[in-house]
């Protein structure tokens, strides 16, 4: 058996397993972090069942994508046009330059390894505090409108820095390119209300097929990270499937994305992480941990006392937008096969991020104020 197959084998039990194996656990700890884990045992580290394989990595990217076309296809301008918009766009600017204050007091060898440190701290999960806030019914009131504009900038935020940052042209042919595929991506937006066509469900997969592949394949030609891609193809979608409730077609979307691509990235990505390096400094992630929310969390806490008056809630929106893993986990790994930093930093900022995604939300929630009772 080849190695790819054996691989593609194990991913494969791995992504059908975990969630049974996750059901004792009631949910305390998420199963997107289960999948990392069983990446990094089945990894070139402990089994070695998984080893590197040009293969391997091709649906490992393809996966990636497939996860920021998600992002992209959920992601609404409109949410960032209003005060608490533009108040979540300032917010992740104030976090990318407290995360480079504090950068450059460390002996970090030029702006560009700074910056990536700082981009994966930018992030926020926006489908976990969605999650959790719905859970607890606060969804609606301000701190959810907050944290759905702050959530979309950790996602989009952090890939626009990413893609800037890893260029590797003078910066006048880094706007070139992507003001090339700008405008390649605002005319395939314009062909639905131009075209017309009606077509079937099987014909709107195959579309929707297409129009991932080609756009996928016109960033590698132009040297674009693959990570706007992904989030290029999810704002093309949108512009084909506006209303997701009247197109089936993006259910069976979601469903491939969520059954198998979404694991199978989480899992080769775990494979991929240096874990000698976090057993050797095991209090480093505990570190990253601190700086998601020293970075992230901190300034949100100091922008938000208008929106969020009370001193408890700003600080439960402040942990909730210091937690994020897919982000960090892309971003660092891009990072190390650029160059701009080693494996030992990229787990480590990876461990941290694990902690901050099991810690924070649960502190946010323990610390809910509690609703007034009927009698009083």
């Amino acid at each position: 058996m080849s190695s790819s197959l054996q691989a593609l084998l194990v991913v494969a039990f791995l992504t059908a397993g975990v969630p049974f194996a996750a059901r004792p656990l009631r949910g305390r700890v998420p199963t997107i972090i289960l999948y990392l884990i069983s990446g990094i045992v089945v990894g070139p580290a402990l089994l070695g069942w998984i080893q590197p394989d040009p293969a391997m990595d091709l649906l490992r990217k393809l996966a990636l994508a497939a996860v920021f076309a998600v992002i992209g296809y959920e992601f609404n301008l409109r949410d960032l046009t209003g005060p608490m918009g533009r108040l979540a766009i300032w917010g992740w600017f104030t976090t990318v330059l407290t995360g480079l204050l504090l950068a450059l007091c460390l002996p970090v060898s030029g702006l560009a390894r700074a910056l990536a440190l700082v981009i994966p701290l930018s992030a926020s999960a926006l489908p976990s505090m969605k999650f959790v806030l719905q859970g607890s019914g606060e969804w609606a009131q301000p701190l959810g409108t907050a944290a759905l504009t702050a959530g979309i900038m950790g996602q989009v935020g952090p890939v626009l820095a990413l893609t800037l940052l890893l260029s590797t042209q003078l910066p006048q042919f880094t706007l070139f390119r992507l003001a090339l595929l700008a405008v390649i991506a605002i005319v395939l937006s314009a062909l639905p209300g131009v075209l017309r066509v009606r077509v079937s469900a099987q014909e709107s997969f195959q579309l929707v097929l297409l129009l991932s592949v080609g756009l996928l394949s016109l960033c590698v030609v132009l040297g674009v990270d693959i990570l706007l891609g992904g989030l290029l193809v999810g704002f093309v979608l949108r512009r084909y499937l506006p209303d997701p409730d009247q197109a089936p077609v993006i259910g069976h979307f979601n469903a491939v994305i969520d059954g198998f691509l979404a694991p199978l990235f989480l899992i080769l990505a775990g494979s991929r992480i240096n874990i000698n390096a976090v057993i050797a400094t095991p209090f480093w992630p505990l570190v990253w941990m601190l700086a998601f929310f020293l970075v992230r969390g901190l300034p949100q806490f100091l922008l938000y006392w208008k929106q969020l008056p009370s001193g408890r809630q700003r600080f439960r929106f402040s942990l909730l937008v210091s937690q994020s893993l897919s982000i960090p986990i892309a971003v660092t790994q891009m990072e190390v096969e650029a160059g701009l930093m080693t494996s030992e930093v990229s787990a480590l900022i990876i461990g941290g991020s694990v902690l901050a995604a099991l810690v924070y939300p649960s502190l946010a929630m323990a610390i809910k104020p509690s609703l007034p009772s009927a009698a009083s």
